[in-house]
């Protein structure tokens, strides 16, 4: 494969996640609540039957601002160079939508900030909750972000996994976080199709973008707002 047609492929790829992150951003736009129930519904296969309330794993993200962070490695980087933008885009969406007072930077600028500051990965935490004056950075380290099954081309599968930490910014009266450590975190893996143990080869990869993408914004947002859990 020649680099023009790797370069247009991964130009497509990024058009197909732009438009999957459209219909999460116009859910946060609107209010978003019927349209992600019925995003959940499609994804996650839907029903009627009542389900427990689940408590959130870390609570002090509401009235904060918030920056939505992901760092990606360079294979990452060249495969899907619209990955951190898509993430940050998407979770971003939901936590505006799912937890009280939250204040989202917009994601368009956090990448361009990264871009401008290429080293910016290797700054005490500290430093860089500092330097994008924020309250709490959501990090998102990505481990796998892929659209297919490893090694085959033809068949699809969603799989996002990374390891989620929440920075806080020590706080006036010197409560809050030292800056420098990890106040919450866990790691998120999510897959689409969700419940399937093998891939898709009647589908596109735009579906698949979306529904890893919803997958992926949904279960790391249900960590900071209580939710619906699975039905017994």
């Amino acid at each position: 494969m020649n680099v023009r047609s790797r370069a247009q492929q991964r130009f497509a790829r990024a058009c197909w996640a732009m438009s999957a992150i459209a219909v999460v951003l116009l859910a946060s736009a609107t209010g978003g609540c019927q349209l992600f129930g019925y995003l959940s519904h499609v994804v996650a296969g839907g029903g009627n039957e009542k389900k427990p309330r689940v408590e959130p794993e870390y609570l002090d993200l509401h009235d904060k601002t918030i920056a939505v962070l992901v760092n990606a490695d360079e294979f990452t980087l060249y495969e899907h160079p619209e990955a951190p933008l898509a993430i940050s885009l998407a979770v971003s969406a939901r936590l505006a939508v799912n937890v009280p007072g939250a204040k989202l930077v917009n994601p368009d600028q956090l990448v361009q900030w990264q871009r401008d500051n290429p080293y910016w990965n290797t700054l005490r935490y500290s430093r860089l909750i500092h330097k994008l004056n924020v309250d709490r950075i959501v990090f998102i380290d990505l481990v796998q972000y892929s659209t297919h099954e490893p090694g085959n081309q033809y068949v699809l599968r969603g799989m996002v996994v990374a390891n989620v930490s929440v920075i806080e910014a020590a706080e006036g009266d010197g409560t809050g976080g030292s800056g420098d450590d990890f106040a919450y975190a866990t790691i998120v893996r999510t897959q689409f199709p969700e419940d399937s143990s093998v891939g898709l080869l009647d589908s596109d990869e735009q579906t698949v973008v979306l529904g890893m993408l919803a997958n992926f914004s949904a279960h790391l947002s249900d960590l900071f707002h209580e939710h619906k859990g699975v039905s017994k």
